[in-house]
């Protein structure tokens, strides 16, 4: 498994939070909200270069999603 840099977190937890706030998210099962952010992130992560895997991803939001509303400010700020 790759660490993860602080600006790959921003990326992602930015993305993610995009992600989230889509009404469609909101009614999936949890099962379908979790493969539709590992699908997402996986090609962000392409787009912006980071290069992670889909284990990364997994990685990532396991730490990540149950506290996805911390992302709701810019992480960026």
């Amino acid at each position: 498994m790759k660490t993860l840099r602080e600006k790959e977190i921003r990326i992602l937890a930015r993305r993610l939070n995009q992600i989230y706030d889509l009404q469609i998210a909101k009614t999936l099962s949890r099962a379908a909200q979790i493969e539709m952010y590992k699908e997402l992130l996986l090609v962000y992560s392409n787009y912006f270069g980071l290069n992670l895997d889909s284990h990364d991803i997994s990685c990532f939001l396991a730490e990540n999603l149950p506290k996805v509303d911390r992302f709701s400010a810019d992480p960026a700020a």
